[in-house]
């Protein structure tokens, strides 16, 4: 009888490790998941890429297929819409050990105070 308790405690023990070992690395999936923003002035632009300076920092997006560009009235666009100059907020995940451009669009209209 003393066996047979000492396994179940052993297999709840177990289980408790495993399933809480499993919702830290969902956290961590959802949290990789989550797009990072720049918002900053384009430096360059083409179908493969895109080069965002910031206001600390230069950074170069991967542009694919899945990459969606909006208009400030916020209608779809395509890549070759964005132009130098242009001030641009790019939402992007890290991929592979790359930057990939997930969404750019014009940067949000300040708040307005009140």
């Amino acid at each position: 009888m003393k066996a047979f308790i000492a396994a179940c405690t052993l297999v709840a023990v177990s289980l408790a490790f495993t399933s809480a070992s499993f919702a830290a690395e969902k956290k961590e999936d959802a949290k990789k998941a989550a797009p990072k923003q720049l918002t900053g002035v384009v430096e360059s632009c083409d179908a493969a890429c895109i080069k965002i300076k910031g206001a600390k920092e230069t950074k170069m997006f991967t542009v694919n297929a899945k990459t969606k560009v909006a208009t400030a009235a916020n209608k779809e666009a395509a890549i070759g819409d964005v132009k130098c100059g242009d001030k641009v907020t790019v939402f992007f995940v890290e991929q592979g050990g790359k930057e990939v451009a997930v969404r750019i669009a014009p940067p949000a209209a300040p708040k307005k105070k009140k």
